[in-house]
């Protein structure tokens, strides 16, 4: 329990301390700390047992600050006229036929899979917990659109990059059409009827617009207020019918006995965003050498390539399944994730390198291009998941990345050569 507000108490002293200076880690240190204050209030206090346990607390948290501190002093001073290809006429084109195709594609799933749950063939929990969703989702989808969804849906990711500078270009409706298109983030998730990336989706839009906040001209800060309230609005309420079908009455989630709440809809919520505190730890008590997954989970994008051309793969589920038992089902965290996948110490050079490629690309404070908020989008994602870090998130995440990535290389390379021809 000590630690637990030790780390509370750190993790929101950095938030307030880093506010003005730092956007971006004073959010990223705030939810990591209201993580931990949730923790206390229902009973999600790691069991610190022995030197390894406290070292693995430590190290964790350690970890944590890091990703903070790599966009420490990293503010946007200006918006500038982004001259690359990615705001070409025919690239929006081309980006937005595909995006159009996808969304479609993930409404139909999504649909369809609301429509099986709700028919009263299985309820919610069973659907999640017991009835193999992504495997059932095949049942009554073709695979091959399944496969077309989670291969171009991360192209979301450059939609809402899209969304957020047409914002502050005052280009409302082609801001507003990538919105909706930055839409298949949690789309995805909601083919299991997943929370989690619902979550995601709000902790990343609300990051990169508090981050362009003073950007956005006065008169348009407030309607876009009044579109994010009624909007997140809606999807809070999703996100609220979900739990309570899950978990209102739910045989599958006990209460802890230590638990300040008692509301079981409120308690799921509440553990939601900080088992993760509880699990880690359990996990990485258990980890060993020989149970490193060597990138699999962080580097899902290799095996869908891999997939793609047909080379034998095994499964990433099927490897944390014979490794983390009983707790595979169970949010470990982005740490012990990241432990699991590379050992303590590739964890510290995996944390460099994040480190040393964020100060590469943005040397200093940052114009407001699309080129720059693709970075800090691809940057910030991976810490926003630091409480829950599953299969589908990971996947959307390494591949949006990828495909960001490309662009970003891209258009750099595109944008030089024309200067130099200029």
């Amino acid at each position: 329990m000590i630690l637990s507000i030790f780390s509370c108490l750190s993790f929101l002293i950095y938030a307030i301390w880093s506010f003005r200076s730092s956007p971006i880690s004073s959010y990223i240190a705030l939810l990591v700390g209201i993580s931990y204050f949730l923790g206390i209030l229902v009973g999600n206090v790691p069991e610190i047992d022995g030197v390894l346990s406290v070292f693995n607390f430590i190290f964790v948290n350690f970890v944590l600050f890091v990703f903070c501190s790599v966009f420490y002093k990293k503010k946007m001073v200006f918006v500038k006229d982004d001259g690359s290809f990615i705001n070409r006429i025919w690239f929006l084109l081309i980006i937005s036929v595909a995006l159009l195709i996808v969304t479609l594609t993930n409404i139909f799933i999504v649909f369809n899979s609301i429509s099986f749950v709700f028919s009263g063939g299985l309820d919610i929990t069973e659907f999640k917990n017991q009835g193999g969703a992504a495997e059932m989702i095949r049942t009554w989808v073709d695979p091959r659109l399944v496969f077309f969804s989670y291969g171009f849906s991360p192209l979301a990711y450059i939609a809402l990059a899209l969304h957020f500078y047409f914002l502050l270009k005052r280009k409302l409706f082609l801001s507003v059409i990538f919105l909706v298109f930055a839409l298949n983030i949690p789309l995805v998730g909601l083919h299991a009827l997943s929370r989690s990336s619902i979550v995601h989706f709000i902790l990343l839009y609300f990051l990169v617009y508090f981050f362009c906040y003073h950007g956005i001209q006065a008169d348009l800060k407030r309607r876009i207020n009044y579109f994010i309230v009624v909007a997140f609005g809606f999807i809070f309420i999703i996100f609220y019918l979900i739990t309570v079908s899950r978990f209102g009455e739910s045989s599958y989630y006990d209460r802890a006995e230590s638990s300040l709440i008692t509301n079981r809809a409120f308690y799921s919520v509440f553990d939601y965003a900080s088992q993760w505190i509880v699990y880690s730890n359990v996990a990485l008590d258990r980890y060993s050498v020989n149970d490193t997954w060597f990138g699999k989970s962080t580097f899902t994008v290799i095996d869908v390539i891999k997939g793609m051309i047909g080379l034998e793969v095994e499964s990433y589920t099927v490897v944390r399944q014979e490794v983390l038992g009983e707790y595979s089902s169970r949010f470990i965290g982005l740490i012990a994730t990241l432990i699991y996948d590379f050992s303590h110490l590739g964890t510290i050079y995996y944390i460099f390198i994040y480190w040393f490629s964020f100060k590469v690309m943005v040397r200093q404070n940052i114009s407001f291009s699309i080129q720059s908020i693709l970075i800090i989008i691809v940057f910030v994602a991976q810490p926003l998941m630091f409480f829950s870090n599953n299969y589908l998130g990971n996947t959307m995440y390494a591949i949006g990345s990828f495909y960001s990535l490309m662009i970003y290389a891209f258009s750099k390379v595109s944008f030089r050569a024309r200067a130099s021809c200029v």
